[in-house]
């Protein structure tokens, strides 16, 4: 539709979004290329290499504890900081 509001969004409404999702992703891969060597396996090639494999239980195991070890990370920043709502201040106006 010329001149109208159609159905489409227009490239000012996704734009920010773009971009953001484009560097974080940008940000990560660069991370993982620069990180891996040929005697190094870091947890996201490992992952696909056991997906490759059919090894899904391994993965499973691997996800867990990945999860648990950033929950006990978490709780001790917390603990250290002292602060009661998970490090993230109130926003008074």
């Amino acid at each position: 539709m010329v001149g109208g509001k159609g159905g489409m969004a227009r490239p000012i409404d996704l734009g920010p979004w773009h971009w953001a999702v484009f560097g974080f992703a940008l940000a990560i891969m660069t991370l993982t290329m620069l990180l891996t060597t040929a005697n190094t396996k870091l947890v996201s090639i490992l992952i696909c290499d056991l997906n490759e494999s059919g090894d899904f239980g391994l993965i499973s195991v691997l996800g867990l504890t990945l999860l648990v070890v950033t929950f006990v990370v978490v709780a001790c920043v917390n603990r250290v900081s002292g602060s009661r709502q998970g490090g993230v201040r109130p926003v008074r106006y």
